[in-house]
């Protein structure tokens, strides 16, 4: 393979974990096809394991992706405001509960877009393996917008996660905002 075609099948890879990453976060690891991931990607199906084993080893790299790219966000928020802890703090949790982050799976937090679906996974699996990963850097990341030790990092992002799942689930239903509304004014008073 010559360069111009390594470096095209390097950016096609990167495509299809894009789509990836977008699509399972948004319907979910078992709910997309393969075809689907490949036209996502603007990709002819055929060539799918040309690039990857099989559709969860995909999952496992795109996971890994999806944890990347959020806690690249939440890093740059603190970078943004390193001055002022409590303004990236709040910049941070008031774009977690928005509605926007609601009706956007696909953009969204890894955590609530897959945990349901990855806690049905064996514990061996090389998805659950990358979730758990990328659950530690998100946990790492929270503390970094003054979420505090550990355990309270723990906390606050299982409370996020609650909410979010909880609120998208009710989406259409006046309940799914103010759970958003809730959860934001309580972890204004920690």
């Amino acid at each position: 393979m010559g360069r111009a075609s390594q470096a095209d099948a390097a950016q096609h890879r990167d495509e299809v974990v894009e789509a990836a990453s977008h699509l399972f976060r948004e319907r979910g690891i078992v709910a997309v096809s393969v075809p689907e991931l490949m036209a996502a990607a603007g990709l002819t199906h055929g060539g799918f394991y040309r690039h990857f084993e099989s559709k969860d080893a995909l999952a496992a790299i795109a996971v890994t992706a999806a944890f990347a790219s959020q806690v690249t966000q939440i890093e740059q928020v603190v970078v943004d405001n390193r001055d002022d802890i409590e303004s990236a703090r709040r910049i941070f949790l008031d774009d977690y509960l928005s509605v926007e982050h609601r009706d956007s799976a696909g953009d969204g937090c890894p955590n609530a877009g897959l945990a349901t679906e990855v806690a049905r996974l064996p514990d061996d699996s090389d998805i659950r393996t990358a979730f758990t990963a990328g659950l530690h850097q998100m946990v790492s990341a929270i503390g970094k917008v003054g979420a505090g030790e550990e355990g309270e990092a723990l906390v606050e992002l299982s409370t996020l996660v609650g909410a979010m799942v909880l609120a998208r689930a009710a989406a259409g239903d006046e309940v799914s905002d103010r759970i958003l509304r809730e959860v934001r004014r309580s972890l204004d008073r920690r």
